[in-house]
């Protein structure tokens, strides 16, 4: 995040007093609550990030540097807060991210918010009383459970005339009534919107309808990493200008603008959810304002007269709907009832306010390999057992002699001192294991390169090992935060303070003797712009890359939600995926025997595989590679050994090949799903694309599978399909088919197949392909039962259930690039 003046965060203004009479107190804090404070909160969640605003007053003729801490009374052990300088005779407003704990009662529906503001340019701690002669503030805050929740900005000093904004407002309040969500909408309507991204992390959609957002560094800095964790956002191209949109997404979204004209009469068509094209129209005594633009690589899904209306792009994993028609293009006045939304927003409101995106949790992986770095042991069993085993034989020895000697009261003597020295060695074998290893730090990162290729963001997991307990160290210095463990710290009050835009530590952390690990996110930006360029060759994929100076790549692959290919670096920055180097399921390295580094690195990548959180990840093709740990800001600490490493994932960047070459699309590129047939068939559920698992049958079942080739290489001719497939189970009968001339066709065919089958369809006409990339084709399984079967022959083979399943299928594509059609140059005709 770039770093952005702590003024910015600010509000000063001079302060005057009456003369003739002094103030009842030298400094003064007030806690902001409502919907233009707090970030444009009015009401708090849960378990998330919160920004809360505070003012402070200094009536004092000196400057004071005040430490404002906040935390909710049921659990005062865990504390946010701010230290800040105040000019004397000054009133400042500032705020600062807060997370409130889970609810342990359903029925809380608040929470006491206590804030102490103490003088922390004193040398100890001196508590400021307020104009009441309180020392502590107390705020009663609305708390809720977090449901879609949804943020706009608010314009600043909008004529009260106008209601351009007021029509936005209704527009979003019927989608929300569409999908039964409440209708509120949380405004931001400070001047200042929130310059970290802890300030955007309680919304799960956000509203662009101000420009001002465009010029704000430290706030588009936010929301981008915001927005590619996988959250949505409403751009409203109505009501901001091309430059916000280009300040923001950058490269990621080319938008050319050609002009705003005022439309009376409305006529959207889009594709329904049948794949029937629809057409709504609607007349307006006042023109509506609708934006012509061209855009580029984008998923447009509505059009008024050949202009795009509405269509969504990808940031991360992220998305984003961008619409360019007016509120009230989009609603329905009905006499005495509420707006109603209008022809596609219906379907568009069901995407964008879908249920919340989760983030996903780390890899339960990372973890036990950041304890695997530190090299330090305990004591082996056997030596530990083999002591107190010696020690129990020299007590019953010894108990027997000085019992046959008449002494056995000196028992009670030599025993302990015995047991005493026993204990001594098993203590100092415990001190010279721990002192074997030197004090470490360990930083184990998962990097998501933005879309602009300035900046990624980074999780993962942090440990540090000191032989020696003590106060522990834990502060950034590029924003973000870092969770430490609080295991044996019950009732100790630790603070988690800001002491600039992006600097931060926590007071009052101690760490015992060990490994101690915790939780970090923050994020990195590059020297230089990080780049990936790919397109699909006559072996695979090639492409380059731009890499920064402090990367140094190693066992780098080609990654997609559907499988990963081995990857080749040259040092000129080219790069080659061959279609032959396709891992199977159970590898992650390209080595056949992997030092401890790499089987560290495959269990990660592993984790990522199979934690169900992570299925279905990357959301697009990815270079991933390991690198030294990126700089994240964190520190810990002098005189720690660091270590580590940090898994990159990079968007691949796919672009068009030159029409005419043959090229070849490896499995992992092409994804596909169940879907309905052309014959009319339904879709049975033989495969589950969330989970990416085929299932268990017992008889005959069939599936039209709906094949998606990457949009960014154009329109295709399919020149050879090769198939691979392993089944188990007896299935009797499988099939692959395809359409033609109306009717399903064959194209390969085995009986009784066990293990992994391999085919080269044959009639490729019968696998047409659309311009959006996708082709059908149907596979089909088990053994259908034989004309003329009497029922108790049918009742004995329903007893005697045997299972088969496709445990994986995929498909490589020999294809050439088809040239584009002549393209009219003419503008589509004038609307409206």
């Amino acid at each position: 995040m770039p770093a952005v003046s702590f003024a910015a965060l600010l509000l000063v203004a001079p302060l005057t007093t009456t003369t003739g009479q002094e103030p009842p107190a030298t400094i003064r804090s007030d806690v902001l609550i409502g919907p233009r404070s707090g970030g444009g909160m009015s009401r708090y969640y849960p378990g998330r990030w919160n920004l809360l605003r505070l003012r402070l007053i200094n009536r004092g003729d000196s400057p004071a540097t005040l430490q404002s801490t906040s935390f909710a009374s049921e659990d005062s052990s865990e504390q946010y807060g701010r230290i800040v300088w105040l000019p004397s005779h000054a009133a400042l407003e500032t705020c600062y991210p807060i997370r409130f704990p889970p609810k342990t009662d359903s029925k809380q529906n608040s929470v006491d918010l206590r804030t102490l503001t103490t003088r922390a340019d004193q040398s100890a701690e001196v508590l400021v009383r307020d104009d009441w002669g309180k020392l502590e503030g107390s705020n009663l805050l609305p708390l809720t459970e977090p449901r879609a929740v949804t943020g706009i900005v608010r314009p600043l000093g909008f004529p009260p005339e106008e209601r351009e904004y007021d029509q936005v407002l209704e527009l979003i309040a019927a989608s929300r009534r569409t999908t039964f969500l409440p209708s509120p909408v949380h405004e931001m309507g400070d001047a200042f919107l929130p310059p970290t991204v802890e300030g955007f992390q309680a919304f799960d959609q956000f509203v662009v309808a101000d420009s001002r957002i465009g010029r704000d560094e430290a706030a588009l800095a936010a929301i981008r990493l915001w927005l590619a964790s996988g959250r949505r956002l409403w751009l409203m191209l109505d009501q901001i200008d091309a430059a916000t949109v280009e300040n923001l997404l950058g490269e990621s979204c080319k938008l050319s603008e050609i002009d705003r004209v005022g439309l009376t009469t409305i006529r959207l068509q889009w594709t329904g959810t049948n794949n029937e094209d629809r057409i709504a129209t609607s007349d307006h005594e006042r023109p509506v304002t609708f934006v012509r633009v061209i855009p580029g690589d984008v998923e447009v899904v509505c059009t008024i007269d050949g202009w795009p209306a509405a269509f969504w792009l990808n940031y991360g994993a992220g998305r984003i709907l961008v619409t360019t028609l007016g509120a009230r293009g989009w609603l329905e006045q009905q006499p005495g009832l509420p707006p109603q939304l209008h022809g596609p927003a219906t379907e568009l409101a069901s995407q964008f306010f879908a249920p919340e995106t989760v983030r996903r949790p780390l890899p339960k992986a990372m973890e036990p390999v950041v304890q695997d770095y530190v090299g330090y042991a305990i004591p082996e069993r056997r030596l530990v057992t083999g002591l107190l085993g010696g020690f129990t034989l020299v007590l019953v020895v010894m108990g027997l002699g000085l019992w046959r000697c008449g002494r056995i009261e000196q028992f009670g003597v030599y025993g302990p001192l015995l047991g005493l020295a026993v204990g001594a060695v098993l203590v100092g074998i415990g001190l010279q294991q721990r002192q074997a290893a030197a004090p470490t730090s360990v930083r184990l990162q998962i990097a998501e390169v933005l879309p602009d290729g300035e900046a990624a963001q980074l999780r993962g997991v942090s440990g540090v090992y000191r032989p020696d307990g003590g106060p522990a160290v834990l502060e950034g210095i590029h924003g973000g935060w870092l969770t430490p463990d609080t295991t044996g710290l019950a009732g100790v009050t630790r603070r988690l303070l800001w002491s600039d835009l992006d600097q931060w530590h926590w007071d009052n952390i101690q760490q015992p003797a060990g490994l101690r690990v915790a939780e970090f996110e923050t994020s990195s930006r590059f020297a230089a712009p990080f780049q990936v360029r790919a397109t699909c060759g006559p072996d695979g994929i090639l492409g380059r890359v731009s890499l920064p100076a402090e990367m140094h790549p190693e066992d780098a692959v080609v990654v997609t939600a559907d499988g990963r290919i081995g990857a080749t670096l040259n040092p000129d920055g080219t790069f080659s995926a061959a279609s032959a180097a396709v891992f199977s399921s159970q590898q992650f390295v390209a080595a056949d025997v992997l030092s401890d580094e790499q089987r560290r690195r495959a269990r990660v990548l592993e984790s990522l595989r199979t934690d169900s959180a992570w299925i279905g990840y990357p959301h697009e093709p990815m270079l991933a590679f390991w690198t030294p740990p990126l700089e994240d800001g964190l520190r810990f600490g002098p005189g720690l050994n660091g270590l580590g490493a940090a898994l990159i994932f990079a968007p691949l960047g796919l672009t068009r090949p030159d029409p005419g070459a043959d090229i070849v699309i490896p499995s992992p590129l092409i994804s596909y799903r169940e879907g309905r047939g052309p014959d009319g068939s339904e879709p049975q559920g033989l495969f589950d694309r969330r989970s990416r698992q085929w299932q268990e049958r017992s008889g005959p079942s069939a599936a039209w599978l709906q094949c998606q080739l990457p949009p960014a290489l154009g329109l295709l001719k399919l020149q050879r399909v090769s198939v691979v497939v392993r089944v188990a189970g007896p299935v009797g009968r499988l099939e692959l088919a395809g359409w033609k001339d109306g009717r399903r066709t064959v194209l390969q065919n085995w009986k009784a197949p066990v293990g992994t089958l391999t085919a080269e369809l044959s009639d490729l006409t019968a696998l047409p392909v659309s311009r959006d990339g996708t082709f059908l084709i149907s596979v089909s399984g088990g053994e259908p039962a034989p004309e003329g079967e009497s029922e108790e022959m049918l009742r004995a083979r329903m007893m005697q259930k045997e299972y088969w399943r496709i445990e994986s299928l995929s498909l490589t594509i020999l294809a050439t690039p088809v040239p584009d059609a002549p393209v009219d140059t003419a503008l589509p005709r004038e609307a409206g």
